[in-house]
């Protein structure tokens, strides 16, 4: 990170994270710094054109799949091989933002069909350089530097970014449903996928967490159908904490208190990404607590008084 950005000298730093948009500045770093150590001017044979070095992408080839993404006629001049490399940049600087997000994803998927080719598969020092996971890491490290909310993910698919601590935190709790809450993992899943996946749908995010609540509690408690009564039940087990309890209450108000959430409405919901954020957030806690928690003590309660039963008694 340069000195204006730690010190927060840099005018075009944004204070957020940028999710829906591409600023000119984003565009033009991604091109000089990631870009333009990729690209080789391509279909054109004479000498001052042919000291390519392995480099992976050509730029008319590039500029002509970008003119599909963007529905737009290719023009000749774009094979121009003095100019092409302008006419690519000035087509990347002015595109509808999302179009140069699919770009980027173009990018890494034209390197990754490059790798399956034997060819350059047996060359280790093309893949150290010009290899798929060496331009996902470096997006991805770009993307943090200047406070973008996408990641790369394996497949060279863009996906809202989650800190390292939340992924961990998602991973313990898909591996602790899997073990005590099955039936919950469908809606954990969906939750995820909705909150990170670009359309952002923070209406289903949020139903999606609560239901994936809703599918534990009422496993915990089956004759109860819904997860306001299953909180009821489990306020008359002191074995629950009070506090807990009302944490997850509190959670069930907030995603009930908008129209058209948790059940259907003559209201447009008025979700904000950031309420969906909060609620799976929230809602990954509270699901870590009760599987870790019911697994721990609940479980060995149920096994201790088994045993009990299952001891005959003293004559």
């Amino acid at each position: 990170m340069t000195f204006s950005n730690r010190y927060d000298y840099n005018p075009i730093q944004w204070k957020e994270l940028i999710l829906e948009d591409a600023p000119e500045w984003l565009r033009l770093d991604y091109i000089n710094r990631l870009l333009n150590g990729l690209t080789y001017v391509d279909r054109d044979s004479r000498p001052e054109f042919q000291t390519r070095d392995l480099i992976p992408l050509g730029i008319k080839d590039l500029h002509e799949k970008l003119c599909i993404l963007t529905h737009d006629d290719t023009e000749p001049i774009y094979n121009d091989s003095w100019y092409c490399w302008e006419h690519l940049c000035s087509h990347l600087r002015t595109c509808q933002w999302n179009h140069f997000y699919d770009f980027i994803e173009l990018v890494g998927k034209e390197i990754k069909q490059l790798e399956q080719n034997s060819y350059y598969k047996s060359k280790d020092e093309w893949i150290n350089i010009f290899g798929f996971e060496v331009y996902r890491q470096n997006l991805n490290n770009f993307f943090v530097e200047h406070q973008v909310g996408w990641n790369l993910n394996e497949e060279s698919k863009l996906i809202r970014f989650v800190s390292q601590v939340l992924t961990n935190n998602i991973e313990q709790v898909q591996l602790d449903l899997k073990t005590t809450f099955e039936p919950a993992i469908a809606h954990y899943k969906k939750a995820y996928f909705f909150l990170t996946r670009y359309p952002f749908d923070s209406e289903n995010s949020i139903k999606e967490i609560v239901s994936a609540i809703e599918s534990i509690v009422r496993q915990i408690h089956p004759k109860e159908n819904t997860l306001g009564n299953g909180i009821k039940k489990m306020n008359k087990d002191e074995r629950w904490s009070k506090q807990f309890l009302d944490i997850m209450q509190k959670v069930y108000d907030y995603a009930n208190s908008e129209p058209g959430v948790r059940h259907g409405g003559t209201i447009s919901p008025n979700v904000q990404r950031i309420d969906a954020d909060f609620c799976f957030h929230a809602g990954t806690s509270i699901i870590k607590y009760l599987s870790e928690y019911y697994l721990c003590e609940i479980n060995i309660d149920i096994v201790l008084n088994n045993l009990i039963e299952e001891v005959p008694p003293i004559e």
